[in-house]
């Protein structure tokens, strides 16, 4: 700690030989000297043998500082209030590793408070789940989840209260009842004739938006997601407390990520409005979930199952352009389009194959980057997987002592980890662990293993 510019200069030069601070968090507005004249002086100080990265705090939304501040003087910026989360993808980026390219990332200024309203999101696939959770949940709306059409359509109807929902999102292709049907029958309820529903779906062609308002719906939102028009769009149907317009950065935000061959990261990046920490647990999760599909679907043609292989790839399509892996994407599209024209069945194989080809490129590159969602292990003693039970006691240990070795834990032991929970305690314990808040995490712990 350093209550002045000048505080700061004088810890600095006497840490400089023995133990050098690697990193500042400088204030921007502080008497005598600000921090973008105090960052230029650090950064020009002959006397220091090490000179630190510089992230400056501002204001939240201070684009002043951007603007006066000499961007060459500084590694990024902190927006205030500081959250667990934007402290960790700070700290990621950072201190990312050596072998890494810089990737350059445009993201919002701001992004809209819509006060806490309720919306249904009904989506099948959890990758897309998880981004649409937290690009919502980072505009301050509360999100309940429907896996498919029917549970929407109950869940609307039947089981919460009218006015539970400000907004819908629907997905439109998914098991048990799509989305077009979902709305028609949520439309047949007078009760929800004015209620926005919102298409998302991987087409974003004329036709295919057409189809989406002939069904009732409202809006539509092509996949993968572009955090400006989902925000955008939702301001059509949603007050905002907070009235802003996602304008770009002048200076597009600085990312230190490893290359990863076959995947364009600032793409990938955009579609998480630059949440680094999230991003890399998608691109875990595509190695983990993925890599295998092109034999998935080899085995549901064997069954003469061509809906299901069609929706593979239909899946497949979606999160591999959500983190953009591109040639993935493309390949998977042909493959869609060719189930979906009736194609022969050697036309068919040809291109699961070149599907297959363009993802193991992508997962093995992965997987060398920054390594995988199970390529670690925590057990100290033999380096095998544990239990789910055990892993979760080891947890629970971890969690009410501080340690941030839990974060590892979870990393490699999650498929157990999920067998032994709830999927909604799972995905609550995950999103504890991405904030850091050790606390609750230890409570859900407990709470599962007295269950």
């Amino acid at each position: 700690m350093a209550a002045s510019a000048q505080e700061s200069f004088a810890r600095l030069r006497e840490a400089d030989r023995n133990d050098p601070y690697r990193v500042v968090f400088m204030d921007w507005k502080m008497p005598d000297v600000d921090g973008g004249e105090a960052a230029e002086r650090i950064q020009n100080e002959h006397l220091l043998t090490n000179k630190p990265a510089i992230v400056m705090v501002t204001a939240f939304g201070a684009s002043d500082a951007r603007n006066m501040t000499n961007n060459q003087s500084l590694a990024g910026f902190l927006d205030k209030p500081v959250t667990h989360s934007s402290l960790s993808d700070t700290l990621m980026m950072l201190f990312s590793g050596k072998d890494s390219s810089v990737v350059r990332v445009r993201t919002t200024k701001n992004i809209p408070d819509f006060g806490g309203v309720t919306i249904l999101l009904v989506e099948d696939n959890e990758i897309n789940q998880q981004i649409a959770q937290e690009l919502l949940e980072a505009a301050n709306i509360k999100v309940k989840l429907a896996t498919n059409g029917r549970k929407a359509v109950e869940m609307i109807t039947v089981h919460d209260p009218p006015d539970t929902y400000a907004l819908i999102l629907m997905d439109l292709q998914m098991p048990e009842m799509d989305g077009r049907e979902a709305t028609r029958r949520i439309r047949e309820d007078q009760r929800f004739a004015k209620l926005p529903i919102v298409a998302m779906t991987a087409h974003a062609m004329m036709e295919e938006r057409n189809q989406c308002l002939a069904a009732g719906m409202n809006g539509h939102i092509a996949k993968p997601v572009d955090p400006n028009y989902l925000y955008q769009t939702l301001s059509q149907f949603l007050k905002a407390v907070v009235v802003t317009t996602p304008e770009q950065l002048t200076t597009p935000l600085q990312i230190d990520l490893p290359a990863i061959d076959g995947i364009d990261t600032a793409t990938g990046l955009q579609r998480t409005a630059g949440n680094l920490t999230l991003y890399l647990s998608l691109l875990q999760q595509f190695t983990a979930k993925q890599s295998d599909v092109a034999q998935r679907i080899i085995k549901v043609l064997n069954a003469d199952n061509y809906d299901s292989a069609c929706t593979l790839a239909h899946t497949l399509k979606g999160v591999a352009g959500n983190i953009g892996a591109i040639d993935v994407q493309q390949a998977a599209s042909e493959l869609e389009s060719a189930f979906r024209h009736g194609s022969h069945l050697a036309e068919l194989m040809e291109l699961v194959a070149k599907t297959e080809k363009a993802l193991q490129l992508v997962t093995g590159a992965i997987v060398k980057s920054i390594g995988s969602a199970t390529s670690k292990h925590f057990d100290a003693t033999n380096g095998n997987a544990v239990s789910g039970k055990e892993a979760l006691e080891r947890l629970l240990l971890l969690f009410q002592t501080g340690n941030v070795s839990a974060c590892e834990l979870f990393t490699s032991e999650q498929d157990n980890i999920r067998t032994f929970l709830h999927e909604s305690q799972f995905h609550t314990l995950a999103k504890n662990i991405a904030d850091f808040d050790f606390i609750n995490a230890a409570l859900l712990c407990q709470q599962a293993l007295a269950e």
